[in-house]
């Protein structure tokens, strides 16, 4: 168990997430619900909760909240709309390793028995992506999005540089999408819309012939002119620093 919780912490810090530790214990009242003696138990839980008051990590208790062998640390994340969802979990099994009769040799030469620490960091990954998905209401910041830049040609013969365009940008470490399809720009700019893709440029004869770039930034209906060399540095800055959209 690391002090302070700082790998979770971190992880936390990166996805802009606040959270709360949920101290989960035994429902004292539902015993024969829940492997081992009251002396296992009793260890176990003074064991996660002194952690907690040894780091002076605030937590709440919660009783019936363990799981049937053993007291856990539940990390309790916050949504941005107040939703308190179960992400990271650590717990503590004293229950396991003697049901299944492990032991080592300790630094005395005796026989002892492990403890088992259960961790998983982010739960499930599809309930985590759905956890942040809610968090920042489908729109996910450049770096976590599937496709940072949709390239949508206004025409056939557009096609072509949108292509050698998209080549470029995959080179410089962005994912890109040229939306070829046979439909309208005004479709095809609704698509990238309520696909919440953070970027978006349209390719056409006028900005074919200007060495400006027709940006459409996610949440705007403006149309920005920058240069290509001015758009990459932007894009990889945010994503190398996982900020921005």
């Amino acid at each position: 168990m690391c002090p302070k919780g700082f790998i979770i912490k971190r992880m936390m810090r990166v996805y802009g997430l606040e959270y709360w530790i949920r101290l989960s214990l035994r429902d004292p009242e539902a015993k024969t619900a829940y492997l081992g003696s009251d002396a296992v138990w009793e260890k176990a839980q003074a064991t996660m909760e002194s952690f907690l008051k040894r780091h002076t990590i605030p937590y709440e208790r919660a009783e019936g909240e363990a799981a049937f062998y053993g007291p856990k640390m539940d990390l309790m994340c916050k949504t941005a709309i107040g939703h308190d969802w179960q992400l990271a979990t650590i717990q503590l099994d004293y229950i396991m390793p003697e049901r299944f009769k492990l032991s080592y040799i300790d630094k005395t030469g005796k026989e002892a028995q492990p403890v088992m620490i259960h961790k998983a960091m982010a739960g499930s990954l599809e309930r985590f992506i759905a956890i942040l998905l809610e968090h920042y209401g489908g729109n996910l910041p450049l770096w976590l999005s599937p496709v940072h830049l949709e390239l949508i040609p206004v025409a056939s013969r557009h096609e072509k540089p949108a292509k050698k365009l998209e080549k470029e940008f995959q080179a410089a470490g962005l994912r890109v999408h040229v939306d070829d399809a046979n439909e309208t720009v005004g479709y095809k700019i609704r698509k990238a819309t309520r696909r919440r893709i953070p970027y978006v440029i349209v390719l056409g004869d006028k900005e074919a012939r200007s060495a400006k770039l027709a940006l459409r930034v996610r949440g705007s209906d403006r149309v920005k002119a920058i240069g290509k060399k001015r758009f990459l540095e932007m894009a990889q800055d945010q994503i190398r620093k996982r900020r921005g959209l």
